[in-house]
């Protein structure tokens, strides 16, 4: 009886060192990078996330820039030092907020680059269906 369950156990750990390996020898790679952007009146906040072959989403970082024309450009430069994969797809997307968001909209669709508005209210019934609360204004 001993020896049944020493070579269980042995033969447990040669398929736990087997999954375990398997796990970390499979490359991931990504599938899209996405930019989020709170608009306001005077500022942009942006979150720069990816997400892998695997559904992992991972944020790669934030920044703030003004909501003015001539700082539109520095938002493409923060995204392309983030997004060095020129392989990978960016979306960018924003809430509709009054007419705070379209000279970005514009600036990003004469760009040719990919961007999704979203209204307010969809946005808010989506995080309650997967279980998010989130209070008003709150990224």
């Amino acid at each position: 009886m001993c020896k049944i369950r020493e070579k269980r156990s042995g033969i447990n750990e040669n398929l736990n060192y087997l999954i375990m390996s398997q796990k970390t020898t499979q490359p991931t790679t990504l599938l899209r990078c996405c930019v989020g952007i709170d608009v306001s009146k005077y500022s942009l906040q942006l979150c720069l996330s990816v997400i892998d072959t695997t559904g992992k989403v991972t944020v790669k970082g934030s920044s703030k820039v003004s909501n003015k024309a001539t700082a539109f450009a520095s938002l493409l430069t923060w995204v392309s030092k983030h997004c060095q994969d020129k392989t990978v797809p960016v979306r960018y997307l924003m809430e509709s907020t009054g007419v705070y968001h379209e000279q970005l909209a514009w600036f990003l669709f004469q760009q040719d680059l990919a961007v999704s508005i979203i209204l307010p209210n969809k946005a808010k019934h989506y995080l309650k269906s997967i279980g998010n609360n989130r209070a008003a204004g709150a990224v």
